[in-house]
């Protein structure tokens, strides 16, 4: 009472008028509260978004890469579709050869007995008279016109054999496309380039070493892979190769993708050695880097190989993309 000098009125008015103060002070901190939580579940809904929008594009990019391997695999049943025809056909040319040799043999054998007939007729034994030159000439010449002409066959089925082959062999690039770099050295294979750098050129290497790759880079492992996926499509496409020119190969290529191997047949599998005894994997991760050597080393004389076989000369092994350029 003597605060407000004895009147009880204003000392009310002064204490409303407080609370007043106090409860707009309350809704004011509950307010910045209220826009300090709806500030975070922005910010936690716009992370939200660039993580969905983030996924969308992931999602988008592995229909693609699923979309890629669904062609490629109708293409490869396509190329797989059309070598059994080629099969198919070079079963007919064998025969057509085997159906030549027996009327080549028939022909002799009827050329004789019109010979025989005719010393008959003209009353004179076969073995004691020598038959009429005009008609043993008429015989042969039938015979080799009749030769000459299943030659001429044959030749143009084995001239059709080898366009089918030569055309099934190009169909290939559509399946493991080639191409070089700006830089006019690396080259690629489905996109993956071998790194000029990548420790794969080699000469002179044996078949047992202790070393093993071991790398810890995040740059070098990347190379590693780089190198795998691109040797494991050249060993598919090496394969592919010599079952349409039906070329047996010295070594074996075995195609697991990046994971691939080569087999050398001349080693025979132990109890002790085991399944790596004759199996060198075009790998370098965890493995021996001289077997890694020697699978790069057997693919190339398999490239070698082709390409004799097609009369074609390689290029020199200056890089590590020369695999991928004698392909």
């Amino acid at each position: 009472g003597g605060m407000w000098g004895g009147d009880p009125e204003l000392g009310a008015k002064v204490e409303r008028r407080k609370d007043a103060v106090l409860a707009y002070l309350a809704e004011v901190e509950a307010a910045r509260k209220g826009r300090e939580s709806a500030k975070k579940a922005l910010e936690g809904l716009l992370r939200g978004r660039a993580v969905a929008a983030e996924r969308r594009k992931e999602i988008a990019r592995a229909k693609g890469r699923v979309k890629d391997l669904t062609r490629k695999v109708v293409e490869e049943e396509e190329l797989l579709g059309e070598m059994k025809e080629l099969k198919a056909s070079l079963t007919t040319k064998l025969e057509l050869e085997s159906v030549l040799s027996r009327a080549e043999a028939s022909l002799s054998q009827r050329a004789v007995t019109l010979i025989a007939a005719q010393a008959l007729d003209a009353g004179t034994p076969s073995g004691h008279s020598t038959p009429h030159p005009q008609s043993l000439g008429h015989v042969k010449s039938m015979a080799a016109e009749k030769a000459q002409n299943d030659r001429r066959v044959l030749d143009d089925l084995l001239a059709d054999t080898r366009i089918r082959t030569n055309f099934l062999i190009a169909a290939l690039h559509s399946v493991y496309p080639l191409a070089t770099l700006s830089d006019g050295v690396t080259r690629t294979i489905c996109g993956v380039p071998i790194p000029p750098d990548a420790p794969i050129h080699a000469v002179n290497f044996g078949y047992s070493s202790s070393s093993v790759v071991n790398t810890s880079s995040s740059s070098a492992s990347s190379d590693e892979e780089c190198v795998a996926t691109a040797l494991g499509h050249a060993c598919h496409l090496v394969s592919l190769m010599a079952r349409y020119s039906l070329l047996h190969l010295r070594y074996t290529p075995i195609p697991m993708a990046s994971k691939s191997y080569m087999r050398d047949p001349c080693i025979p599998t132990t109890r002790s050695n085991g399944k790596d005894g004759s199996d060198f994997p075009l790998f370098f991760r965890g493995v021996e880097r001289t077997r890694a050597l020697a699978a790069v080393q057997m693919l190339s004389r398999d490239v070698e190989q082709l390409l004799a076989c097609h009369g074609l000369m390689g290029v020199d092994a200056s890089n590590n993309s020369w695999i991928l350029a004698n392909l």
